[in-house]
């Protein structure tokens, strides 16, 4: 191997230079051989370390094996372009500790050539934050073992449904809440902001609010809220799901340590340490891209512009003080917290070190800064309280072995990396034959394979399983060439390449699994599932689709979902299978109904894309949940809600909402809203004489002849014992409503055969044309009176207002 170049760029030295004086701070970087290339910086010393010591050395070597042991899966992430953060303590066992940060060295083409770790001592800000969250314990455990209230409410806000446990959390009985209105349980502040994060709320994510909700003692209590819509798209039915977290206890806590911690919730996302070098004017000179990140800008925009101007107004002051004291050598270094502001105007927080570098002469020549965002260790204590995340294994990324091998498979040369992927010393490899290191299944392979590239084959072997230091066995892409030896071309060597395909293995043998596993899944689901192919077209269904229709298998495949669509619903599905595919959604869900040669159903459909690599849809997954029966109830509880049971015309409440409907519409046209107010005459009598059944049957007949003769598009509504209302839209004169006013009242009266008795049923009419700013009220006011006027002048009879 060849020496490793040594030479530094001057800005570079300049650098290296100004890190070894940097406190309570250490810099180490090595390159993809895990071999340090620089350390430096005094915290190193602290831990008993001499950087020059460690130059030059591989890590493994150069640090102790714990230590080590520990830092490898990060070292190791690092070169696989993962960047880690971590909270470590002192080895020397004084209590220090640091926030280590390792992350990846890239070249100018963005290639990971090395990575870096950089440790800052944080022992001060840990002992602060250990004592902030064991003062918060208390209160994670408050909210961790509290029940919750759920509820189910209306766009009314009126309460359909409600947990038991809201007799533990408010006292309430549950069906004393039932059919309540939720903003009677609430304070007045509280329910003026969930109104309106209501109003403003898109229904696409869950929403998330904190108010107070009176307890049956009166008392109000803070609740955390977590309403989620269950309206399905394309649907008319609202309906929302609350829940309710009872965190009192949790909110006077937090509002009661933010009064004193104020200073540590102002802090944003944690983000990588920044450096610059800094001039006597205070000027930036060198920034690095973490501190560019950090302050959101370009590095170009930062260098040369001062740091004062982007120092918090706050910290202006002390921040000159600071840097005067630095530049004139009154002390060596400062660390201390502070606010900057981004170029976006958001504050954010640092703890800062600034450390002053001085020739031999002692001539000032710049100041070193380190930032460590503490922004996010603000906002950590504040979300510590509602949840934990765990930490995940990072997999190991090993290099590729290389190592050579002689006719007799014993291995002449080694690379470093025998080390770090096998766990074997690369000087106690060599002398090794491959068949030792192979898996014995996989010896016969290996030394067929060798005969073969010595007889002149350049083969290259699919997966072998190699052993390790340990004794385990990892599964390893080998690649073999021949290296031609003397001059009769006969190979003197053969080069052998080893790429770690653990993982990848692993990873196949679990997809396959997974396959077989949503392969019986989708056998056995009780609801209908299908996979299409991009073209839509069926290329799997299961039992219980081809049963949801009626169908055979075979009668499925091949084809689309809007073959079983009613005409009306397939542009809505295609258009929506069409953004599944080009506008990069995964899913969609939507009702719609199936049609079959026998049946029709009403289906919840939802579909999920799966997409290969460069995104382009694999395959889709359909499922169809039968809502029939669900459905077809719903629409007779809406025709029931809108309908008279003992007619079938429309009841009060329909009609008024149909006349609110007309007048808007007619109001600056031409035409004419017409209102036929009519009551069927001595109704009384006819039931004292004849009983209820006989004037139900009177009321039927009325209803019948009235719908009869009035116009298609015309509606005729019941609004009481006797009396019935005709919207007659589109009239264009007074004349035409008198006309279709006498129409009514002839085709009403007549007899009617009741039980073997003839009774004669006539009815008084009231007729009125809406005015343009009339309201509905006034309409059916006027119209009463024309029929008071009709009925007291002698009955069968249209009086026209």
């Amino acid at each position: 191997m060849e020496p490793r170049n040594r030479a530094y760029s001057p800005r570079g030295s300049l650098m290296l230079s100004a890190l070894d004086v940097l406190p309570d701070a250490s810099i180490m970087v090595f390159d993809t051989d895990l071999v340090f290339v620089v350390v430096r910086g005094e915290a190193l010393l602290e831990a008993g370390m001499q950087p020059h010591e460690l130059e030059e050395r591989p890590a493994a070597e150069a640090l102790n094996p714990s230590r080590w042991a520990f830092y490898e899966p990060f070292y190791r992430a690092a070169l696989a372009g993962e960047s880690s953060s971590l909270e470590v303590g002192s080895l020397a066992g004084d209590g220090h500790r640091y926030v280590v940060n390792i992350g990846p060295v890239r070249n100018d083409a963005g290639d990971v050539i090395g990575g870096v770790a950089i440790a800052t001592d944080v022992s001060d800000h840990m002992r602060l934050r250990e004592a902030l969250e064991e003062s918060e314990h208390r209160f994670r455990l408050v909210a961790e073992n509290s029940s919750d209230v759920v509820l189910r409410v209306d766009d009314d806000w009126d309460i359909g449904w409600v947990s038991p446990s809201v007799r533990e959390v408010l006292g309430y009985e549950p069906e004393k809440i039932l059919g309540a209105g939720l903003p009677g349980f609430l304070v007045p502040e509280s329910w003026d902001s969930i109104s309106a994060a209501y109003a403003a709320w898109d229904k696409k994510e869950p929403l998330r609010h904190l108010l107070q909700v009176v307890a049956a003692d009166g008392r109000g209590r803070w609740m955390e809220v977590l309403a989620r819509s269950i309206v399905p798209e394309g649907s008319s039915l609202a309906s929302t799901v609350v829940n309710l977290r009872d965190v009192d206890e949790q909110v006077h806590a937090q509002r009661a340590l933010a009064d004193s911690e104020e200073q540590f919730r102002l802090a944003m996302e944690q983000a990588a340490v920044g450096m610059a070098l800094i001039n006597e004017a205070g000027e930036f000179m060198v920034v690095n891209p973490a501190l560019s990140r950090f302050l959101g800008y370009e590095p170009g925009e930062l260098v040369g512009r001062s740091f004062l101007t982007v120092t918090h107004p706050a910290d202006l002051e002390s921040g000159r003080q600071v840097h005067e004291e630095l530049v004139t050598g009154k002390r060596p270094s400062y660390s201390f917290r502070k606010r900057y502001v981004r170029k976006d105007g958001a504050v954010v927080w640092a703890d800062l070190t600034v450390a002053s570098v001085h020739d031999a002469q002692g001539t000032f020549r710049h100041n070193v800064a380190q930032m460590a965002d503490v922004t996010a260790e603000v906002a950590a204590q504040q979300e510590a309280l509602e949840s934990q995340r765990l930490y995940q294994l990072l997999a190991e990324n090993a290099s590729d072995v290389v190592y050579l091998a002689d006719r007799s498979g014993e291995i002449t040369w080694a690379s470093p990396t025998f080390r770090t992927v096998l766990g074997i010393d690369p000087v106690d490899a060599v002398g090794m034959r491959t068949e030792d290191l192979v898996h014995p299944d996989d010896v016969g392979i290996v030394t067929r394979r060798r005969h073969e590239i010595y007889d002149g084959d350049d083969v290259n072997v699919a997966i072998i399983r190699y052993r390790g230091a340990a004794g385990d066995y990892r599964d390893m892409s080998v690649t073999v060439h021949r290296i031609p030896g003397g001059g009769d071309g006969v190979p003197a060597s053969a080069v052998v390449g080893l790429r770690d395909v653990t993982a990848e293995q692993r990873a196949l043998r679990e997809l396959a699994r997974s396959e077989e596993r949503f392969r019986l899944a989708m056998t056995a689901a009780p609801v209908g599932m299908a996979i299409s192919n991009p073209d839509g077209r069926f290329v799997q269904v299961n039992d219980a689709f081809c049963a949801l229709l009626g169908i055979a298998e075979h009668e499925a495949l091949g084809t689309t979902v809007t073959a079983f669509l009613a005409p009306e619903e397939r542009g809505l599905v295609e258009e929506v299978m069409l953004a599944l595919s080009d506008e990069g959604r995964s899913t969609f869900r939507h009702q719609h109904t199936l049609v079959s040669a026998t049946r029709q159903l009403w289906v919840e459909h939802s579909a999920s894309v799966l997409r290969d690599e460069a995104g382009e849809p694999m395959f889709y997954v359909h499922q169809f949940a039968d809502h029939t029966e669900a459905h077809e109830l719903r629409q007779d509880l809406e025709y029931r809600a809108s309908h008279d049971a003992l007619t079938g015309v429309v009841n009060r409440g329909e009609l008024m909402t149909q006349l609110e409907h007309s007048l808007r519409r007619g109001r600056g046209g031409a035409a004419w809203l017409g209102v036929l107010f009519c009551d069927i005459d001595n109704l009384k009598p006819l039931n004292d004489e004849f009983g209820h059944h006989t004037g139900d049957v009177a009321i039927q007949t009325v209803a019948e002849r009235l719908k009869s003769v009035v116009r298609l598009g015309d509606l005729v509504a019941r609004i009481g014992g006797d009396e019935f209302v005709v919207l007659l839209e589109g009239l264009r004169s007074r004349d035409e409503l008198a006309v279709i006013a006498e129409k009514c009242r002839a085709a009403v009266e007549g007899p009617v055969a009741v039980d073997g008795e003839t009774i004669l049923v006539s009815v008084s009419v009231g007729a009125v044309l809406a005015g343009q700013d009339e309201t509905a009220d006034e309409v059916l006011a006027r119209a009463d009176h024309a029929l008071h006027r009709a009925k007291t002048g002698g009955r069968h009879q249209v009086d026209l207002d």
